[in-house]
C-alpha cells in the first residue's frame, strides 16, 4: 500500500511557505513530506514519477480573491470599505491594503489569522485530494478560535484616573465620551469638557476602559451607582466603542469585564435605559440575561 506523509503544522508552513514563492516551482515527496524545487530536482526516473507531486497552486489573483473574501467579511464600516476601496483602485493594489491594515492592529492581526486558516484549508483540500487517490479517509483540520486570538491583544481594566497598560489617557476618554454622547444622542447639545471631566472623577461612577497594544482607550462602559429603595443599583449610561474597532468582540468584553467588577460589590442590580433610536441593541444585552422590567410608551400630540 503507497504511503503519504502525515500533515504536520511545521509542514503546512513549508508548503504555504513554497506555495506563496512565485518565482520557483516546487514538488513534494509523497513519502517523506520534503519540498524541493523542480530545478534541484533534474530528471526524475520513471520508476519514481508518481512520489513526487505539485504542490498546491496559489497565484496573484488568489492572494487578490482572498484579501477581497477578508474585506467583505469585517463589520467594521469604515475599514471595510477602505480596504474594499483600495482593491478596486487598479493601482497599487497590494501596498496599499497592507498599509491600511497597518493602521489598526487588531483588523491587521485578524487579516493574518484569516489569511492563515484560508491558505491552511487549500492545503488540506490538495492533501486530502491526493488521500483520496491512494484509498485512504480525509483528514480535517481542527477548528482554531480567532476572536479570543484578537482580544487576547486588549486589557479591559477598570478607571482609576490610569489604568493598566498606559500612563495616562484622560483627554482621549473624555473626548470619546463626548463623541459617544453625539453619536448615542444625536441632536441634544454636548456638554462641555470640564462637566465630562467631573464625572469621570465622580464617585458614584463606575467605568471600565479597553485599552489597546498601542495603549489607546479605545472603548469604555460607564455606569452611575443610585441608591432606590433603600437599594444600591448600577445605571449604565453609556457603553461605546471607537468606530475603527468595531467588529471584533471589544463591546462584549467591557460589558462582561464592567458585569464582573459590579459583582465584587453590593449593587444587586444593573439596569440600562435603551431611547426608541437604541431598541435594537436589546439583543446585545439580552445575550448578558439581561431582561426588559418595564416599557414605556409615548405619544407625541
Amino acid at each position: 500500500m503507497k504511503k503519504i506523509f502525515d500533515l504536520s503544522k511545521d509542514i503546512i508552513d513549508q508548503i504555504i511557505f513554497a506555495m506563496e514563492d512565485q518565482e520557483e516551482d516546487f514538488v513534494i515527496d509523497r513519502e517523506k513530506g520534503e519540498i524541493i524545487s523542480k530545478k534541484a530536482l533534474g530528471d526524475v526516473d520513471a520508476s519514481s514519477e508518481d512520489r513526487y507531486i505539485d504542490i498546491p497552486e496559489w497565484k496573484p489573483i488568489d492572494g487578490y480573491r482572498l484579501m477581497e473574501r477578508f474585506a467583505s467579511t469585517l463589520r467594521n464600516p469604515l475599514y471595510r470599505e477602505r480596504l474594499l476601496e483600495a482593491l478596486s483602485s487598479g493601482r497599487k493594489v497590494f501596498r496599499n491594503f497592507k498599509n491600511i491594515l497597518k493602521e489598526n492592529p487588531s483588523i491587521e492581526k485578524r487579516w493574518f489569522i484569516f489569511k492563515a486558516q484560508e491558505i491552511k484549508r487549500v492545503v488540506y483540500d490538495w492533501y486530502n485530494q491526493q488521500r483520496e487517490i491512494l484509498g485512504l479517509e480525509r483528514v480535517e483540520p481542527e477548528e482554531e478560535e480567532t476572536t479570543d486570538l484578537v482580544l487576547s491583544d486588549f486589557v479591559f481594566s477598570l478607571w482609576e484616573g490610569k489604568p493598566e497598560g498606559m500612563e495616562n489617557g484622560i483627554d482621549s476618554l473624555i473626548s470619546m465620551y463626548l463623541d459617544a454622547l453625539k453619536e448615542i444622542h444625536p441632536g441634544i447639545d454636548a456638554i462641555g469638557r470640564e462637566e465630562a471631566k467631573a464625572l469621570f472623577r465622580d464617585e458614584n461612577s463606575i467605568i471600565v476602559v479597553a485599552v489597546s497594544p498601542a495603549e489607546e482607550i479605545v472603548g469604555f462602559v460607564m455606569g452611575r451607582l443610585k441608591e432606590e429603595d433603600l437599594e444600591m443599583k448600577v445605571i449604565i449610561e453609556s457603553i461605546y466603542v471607537d468606530k475603527s474597532y468595531r467588529g471584533i468582540g471589544i463591546g462584549k468584553e467591557l460589558l462582561r469585564a464592567f458585569l464582573k467588577k459590579i459583582r465584587e460589590t453590593e449593587c444587586k442590580t444593573v439596569s440600562v435605559n435603551l431611547s426608541s433610536h437604541l431598541l435594537s441593541f436589546s439583543s446585545f444585552f439580552e445575550t448578558f440575561n439581561f431582561s426588559p422590567s418595564f416599557v414605556t410608551l409615548s405619544l407625541k400630540l
